[in-house]
């Protein structure tokens, strides 16, 4: 007689096969066992790019069975060269869709339209309004959104979406362009504020519209949940709008992310100013910290001005509950590995060995390297360098990890 195979054993044996519907398919008829867990992988992560679509998995939804098994929903096209009018999306059918998904936990708008006045009729009886929506989501993601016209969202665009929501702990938005076309809408969205979820983290990838998303949050009230804040920035306003933001908010903050990307330093922006605009030292209860660095051929200015505002950010930033530091070199158009290595090697490594017993609670440093539109070899031959100076730095006490980033589309791959 064959023993059966454990339960534990056989939900490890499914979640392999997370990417091969067919198996999945044919695992859900295997046994009554097998069905939930075969199921659940199978609906786990839904994508539906167009419009019809949506209105047809809308109407499925009432008479499913899967809607228990979905947690995560992209709507829109994660390729950034695609036409945005396939997918267009309301407050109605958005609201529908959280109803109807009562476990969902993430979801993705990507590169589609906001029509901020849609009207649809409910798919049965049985969902006449969203007044119960799901209670697992926290976790939104806004990219490439644009409005009904073909303009970047407005403010109260924006927050129309968060009001969906009130369970959001998380938001990441990335190429969206926000568009102030009123001066009151700050003030507009403040007096509304209550209805607002209360974020905890927010990640900005590179976007123009960073500096009104900051402005957006620290104006609106958003602002005063945060503990977590990663900030891509590559305009000198954003940095000044960051640094408000800390100042308003900094003992709250336990995670702190900058990322300064400048084709050149100007005049206006020396370290003494950069690390003056983003007041890192009122954020007195970090235990995380996230810095980076910049290396280009032929920037050798740029990579060592953002070297020197690096060690500015770590003498700054209070150490006493700093557990975890990152340091990111982010490389870009590098198509030799001994340029790069080379300049490297001229940062001055021995300021950084100066500042390290600062942190006296330090349980690891984590090396993170991003490559755009350069060869991962090159990558690789950074990380190798900076893990041996960082190792002899600090005489292999603190323990040293990496994290590679692999930017494509709008969206990293991290491979520990």
């Amino acid at each position: 007689m064959q023993l059966p195979i454990p339960p534990e054993l056989s939900d490890q044996i499914i979640d392999h096969l997370d990417q091969d519907k067919l198996t999945l398919a044919s695992c859900s008829l295997v046994s009554r066992s097998w069905h939930n867990r075969s199921r659940y992988r199978l609906f786990h992560s839904i994508l539906i790019r167009e419009s019809s679509r949506l209105e047809a998995f809308l109407a499925y939804l009432p008479s499913a069975s899967i809607r228990t098994y979905v947690r995560n929903v992209t709507l829109g096209d994660p390729r950034k060269e695609v036409d945005f009018r396939k997918m267009s999306i309301g407050p109605t059918s958005l609201a529908l869709l959280s109803e109807l998904l009562p476990q969902l936990s993430n979801l993705f708008l990507l590169h589609m339209t906001w029509d901020s006045d849609e009207h649809i009729n409910p798919p049965s009886q049985n969902c006449k309004s969203a007044s119960s929506p799901c209670e697992y989501l926290d976790h939104l993601t806004l990219c490439g959104v644009m409005n009904a016209k073909g303009k970047p969202l407005a403010t109260y665009e924006i927050v129309s979406v968060l009001r969906l929501f009130a369970t959001i702990d998380r938001i990441q938005v990335a190429s969206c362009q926000i568009a102030f076309d009123e001066p009151t809408e700050d003030t507009m969205v403040a007096e509304d504020a209550a209805t607002l979820p209360e974020i905890s983290t927010l990640w900005l990838a590179y976007s123009p519209a960073n500096t009104r998303l900051l402005h957006l949050f620290r104006n609106s009230g958003l602002a005063k949940s945060l503990e977590a804040v990663d900030v891509h920035a590559s305009q000198w306003s954003t940095v000044l709008a960051l640094g408000a933001l800390i100042r308003e908010i900094g003992p709250n903050l336990t995670y702190l992310a900058v990322c300064y990307k400048i084709v050149a330093p100007n005049s206006g922006e020396t370290v003494d100013e950069f690390r003056h605009a983003l007041s890192v030292s009122s954020c007195s209860s970090l235990s995380r910290f996230h810095v980076s660095v910049l290396l280009r051929p032929g920037s050798p200015v740029v990579s060592l001005w953002q070297w020197d505002a690096m060690i500015a950010l770590l003498q700054d930033v209070p150490a006493e509950l700093i557990t975890h530091i990152e340091l990111s070199f982010i490389v870009e158009n590098y198509p030799n590995p001994d340029d790069a290595v080379t300049q490297l090697t001229q940062f001055n490594w021995k300021r950084l060995e100066r500042l390290l017993p600062r942190f006296r609670k330090l349980e690891g440093i984590v090396i993170t390297r991003s490559e755009v539109e350069t060869p991962s070899l090159v990558g690789n031959k950074i990380w190798t360098v900076a893990a041996q100076r960082l190792s002899s730095l600090t005489k292999k006490k603190i323990p040293l990890s990496g994290r590679h980033y692999i930017w494509k589309a709008e969206k990293s791959v991290s491979v520990n």
